[in-house]
């Protein structure tokens, strides 16, 4: 069942491509597409006998989509990039299969569709191999496969439900949603993220985060019905009564309601304080909702998981799944065994765990996705289906998914290859060796090839990452106050820094939040979220130089930047910019907008994007506003100079990539590819390539085609 869905969703873009492989790793071929208009609402009522019966009617054979995988040479380019030549760059590679967001089994079990960030996947249910793969080019909020399994439907971003054929990847069908305006408080970026085909298959229902419910028959893809939620809330999970007579679904206002499936008239609410996933068993009988929120009298957060009579609406059964203190993770996905007579959970921190539904005691948890690497945060969306001959149970979520043997309670196979969401990249001196920072995991990889040197569990990193300005040492630093030298290779650990946590004046815990080296490679800068400080340290020994306030104890997104000639230090946290004098530690001004920061390569000028929209551009040391642009389409969160200083670049919450001429801001080109939010984008020494990092799982390389 789906759940609430933590990773910030995009826009989607309009092309198409579809491949197919096989499991042997097989010739990639595309395949046709097709494009049904959906017709206006229209009320019809479907009889229980109706069967879909899709055509199919294909158009022109698509061209095949970039490369996925690391290791794969991107076309060399000689040509710098440049205002004369901007129209011929494209996107030359993409590495990374994306975010994992959802997961379920076909009904015959023979068959496990992974949604991502970037599309589809379909595996063998036994071997785990890679049977179909349909690259939707936009992210995927939410699957559902057709009760007869010959259809998967896709809820992906843009308010867009897309049926494909199970057994090729072809697409069959396009679901328009009418109603693109928001009831919601959720800010224009609407997505179907969560989907329910009644029992008889012959309608589709799929709730949007912008508050509406829209119904379709699935034989000509007519419009049913439109229901609005009275909540005026998100619509975060959904599914039909066994029946097809009721659709049950969670509002953001934290209840769930059993509507009527086909007029929407309310028969029933199941009020919580915060629920946040719910789950109805086999029979319709039982409801099951999780929801947590903070003890007023433990002073922490704990978590509840309730069974109710759908009948009577009475609580059957109060399980406390979350204890107080941070032992457990909160909930993020339910379900019920096939037999109705368990509860299977997937938590945010990638583990899993199934109650008996009669008594609510504890039968099994299943640990083997839970990191190892020591961190005790991961709060990714993870997803749990059984199988449907009731054997086996699937946890699917951020860059893996397991099986379970039910009655062993062992792990049965595991597939790792997908990609979490990449927040920073570097690069080398050289620009051979590109850094990707899958928070909190680091890879190295080759430049232009895109194999992977090293990727070690020990390789992490809570912030930036950066290099010293000689290239030989990789810096990475952690929230138990640690700072790592690295080996360039990423190999070895040349030396280790740690400074106790709670060595600040007023007993609050520091966090390293961004780290810098000065131009010379003596100097190391760290941002200490909750002290209000930037600490200067040697490189030689770690030892304090100097404490620079900030003003602020609290924040996020925090950068840090040595201007070229050693004498300022650019320090960002949350939205706002703080320039330091080092030699005497004086702010010389602080600026709006430093959700992405960048300096000028010769240190005169500083770029910062807002919350706002906004990229503003300052002069400094004086801090006088050389422009601002305006009316950006997201919240833009990354912006760097190209090597000779002429170019800006914007990364945007979109996904789109934005190209400035630096002296006075006019546009040049807008580049679209990823499909969720840039977190990170810069230009290669030679100025011959730009490369991205995105939420959505992949590092992006653009340039001309030789």
């Amino acid at each position: 069942m789906m759940g609430i869905k933590y990773r910030k969703l995009s826009l989607s873009f309009p092309i198409v491509a579809i491949f197919l492989t096989s499991c042997s790793g097989g010739q990639i071929s595309a395949l046709p597409t097709s494009t049904v208009n959906v017709p206006p609402a229209a009320m019809s009522t479907p009889s229980p006998t109706d069967t879909p019966r899709l055509t199919f009617t294909p158009t022109a054979t698509p061209t095949p989509h970039l490369p996925v995988l690391s290791g794969t040479q991107i076309p060399a380019s000689d040509v710098v990039i440049s205002a004369d030549n901007i129209d011929q760059v494209v996107e030359l590679a993409r590495w990374g299969k994306g975010v994992i967001t959802d997961a379920a089994y076909s009904p015959d079990g023979k068959l496990i569709g992974i949604a991502t960030t970037l599309g589809v996947s379909l595996y063998d249910a036994e071997t785990l191999d890679e049977r179909v793969s349909i690259d939707t080019d936009a992210s995927v909020a939410s699957i559902a496969f057709s009760p007869d399994g010959k259809f998967l439907a896709t809820g992906l971003i843009g308010n867009v439900v897309k049926l494909w054929g199970v057994v090729d990847g072809a697409l069959f069908e396009i679901l328009e949603n009418p109603t693109q305006e928001s009831i919601s408080n959720t800010p224009n970026k609407f997505a179907f993220s969560n989907l329910s085909f009644s029992p008889d298959g012959g309608l589709i229902a799929g709730g949007s985060s912008n508050g509406y419910i829209t119904l379709w028959q699935i034989e000509n893809g007519v419009l049913i019905n439109t229901i609005e939620n009275p909540a005026h809330k998100a619509v975060l999970d959904i599914f039909f009564s066994p029946d097809g007579q009721s659709l049950f679904y969670l509002s953001g206002d934290g209840n769930v309601r059993e509507v009527n499936a086909l007029d929407g008239e309310q028969i029933h609410i199941f009020a919580g304080v915060s629920i946040r996933v719910a789950a109805i068993s086999p029979d319709g009988m039982i409801l099951a909702t999780y929801e947590s929120f903070r003890d007023p009298v433990q002073f922490s957060v704990v978590g509840y998981l309730y069974l109710w009579s759908v009948e009577s609406g009475d609580k059957l059964q109060t399980i406390q799944a979350r204890e107080p203190y941070f032992t457990e993770s909160d909930i993020s996905s339910l379900a019920f065994s096939v037999d109705g007579k368990s509860i299977g959970a997937a938590g945010e921190d990638q583990s899993g765990r199934i109650w008996n539904v009669e008594d609510g005691s504890l039968q099994a948890s299943f640990d083997e996705l839970h990191p190892t690497d020591g961190y005790g945060y991961y709060l990714n969306y993870f997803t749990v289906s059984f199988s449907p001959d009731g054997k086996n149970i699937l946890l699917a979520g951020s860059n893996v998914f397991g099986i379970w043997d039910l009655e062993t309670e062992e792990l049965i196979n595991r597939v790792e290859n997908n990609t979490d969401s990449i927040i920073d990249i570097a690069l080398l001196g050289d620009g051979q060796t590109l850094v990707s920072l899958e928070w909190p995991k680091i890879a190295l990889l080759q430049f232009p090839s895109g194999t992977v040197v090293s990727s070690g569990d020990s390789l992490l990193s809570d912030s930036q990452v950066t290099f010293d300005p000689d290239g030989v040492q990789l810096l990475t630093s952690r929230y138990d106050n640690t700072v790592q030298f690295w080996s360039s290779d990423g190999k070895d650990v040349i030396k280790e820094f740690e400074w106790d946590r709670s060595d600040s004046d007023d007993g609050i815990q520091r966090a390293i939040e961004a780290i810098a080296v000065s131009p010379d490679g003596q100097t190391m800068a760290l941002e200490m979220r909750y002290t209000g400080k930037v600490e200067l340290r040697k490189m030689s020994d770690g030892s304090l130089i100097k404490n620079l306030q900030t003003g602020t104890k609290f924040g996020y997104s925090g950068t840090l930047i040595f201007t070229p000639d050693g004498k300022y230090l650019v320090a960002s946290l949350s939205d706002t910019i703080r320039l330091f004098n080092l030699d005497d530690g004086i702010i010389l001004g602080s600026f709006r907008g430093g959700l992405g920061v960048a300096l000028h390569p010769d240190g005169s000028i500083l770029a910062g994007g807002g919350e706002g929209k906004t990229i503003t551009v300052w002069k400094i040391p004086g801090g006088e506003v050389l422009y601002t642009l305006k009316d950006q389409p997201d919240v833009v969160r990354a912006v760097t100079f190209s090597p000779n200083g002429e170019y800006l670049i914007a990364g945007i919450d979109d996904g789109t990539i934005e190209v400035f001429l630096a002296q006075d801001g006019e546009l040049l080109k807008s580049w679209k590819g990823h499909t969720e939010g840039v977190r990170d984008v810069l230009f290669t020494p030679d100025g011959r390539y730009v490369i991205s990092a995105s939420i959505d799982g992949t590092v992006r390389v653009w340039g001309i085609k030789p």
